[in-house]
């Protein structure tokens, strides 16, 4: 019997024909991020190590949790 606490990611995927860019964002930054785009309507799902966040079946980012902030990949015009 497994009573592992782990949180299943939604099953979303970046879309293939939007560009996606990686870069590291201090964790206080990245928090704001997350409000604004939760108060956005998008869902923000927390993993073991980071953090998912799409728009119905597509996701808009994606980051991993780091030692001083999180390794993010996302679309690249998410803030445009």
């Amino acid at each position: 019997m497994n009573t592992s606490n782990t949180v299943k990611a939604p099953q979303v995927d970046f879309h293939s024909k939007m560009p996606v860019i990686s870069k590291v964002i201090m964790k206080r930054d990245f928090q704001s991020i997350l409000k604004t785009l939760k108060d956005s309507g998008f869902t923000v799902t927390k993993l073991d190590a980071g953090y998912t966040v799409h728009n119905d079946r597509v996701l808009v980012l994606k980051a991993m949790q780091g030692s001083q902030g999180y390794l993010v990949r996302m679309f690249e015009h998410l803030f445009e």
